[in-house]
């Protein structure tokens, strides 16, 4: 039990990063404030579902009110896209930073 609460931890933590990164990207686009507003709401609905998936951990009579399709899309994001996004986040991140630090190194040399 212990690590699928860990698990459900990484998760809410991932679709966090995402939803910051995610963010931030669409502040520099036209239409920004609907698709700042969709993927707001698509990370709180995964957000809530995870919070939901936490408490039936340790409440065992609570009632079901989430649907399949529900169940089948967040584990899908969760356990295929998310991964994949957040990847592309980290070698987005890695690639930056090491073109800051070539250009530091650039500069540098040139004095």
């Amino acid at each position: 039990m212990l690590r699928f609460c860990l698990m459900l931890l990484g998760w809410f933590v991932a679709d966090l990063l995402f939803w910051r990164v995610g963010d931030a990207r669409l502040r520099r686009i036209p239409g920004r404030k609907l698709w700042r507003v969709l993927l707001s709401a698509f990370v709180i609905v995964q957000l809530v579902y995870l919070l939901n998936t936490f408490v039936r951990v340790f409440v065992d009579d609570l009632p079901d009110f989430v649907p399949l399709t529900l169940h089948v899309a967040a584990y899908l994001w969760h356990l295929l896209l998310l991964p994949i996004a957040i990847l592309g986040i980290c070698i987005g991140a890695i690639w930056k930073a090491a073109g800051r630090l070539a250009r530091k190194c650039n500069h540098s040399r040139r004095r």
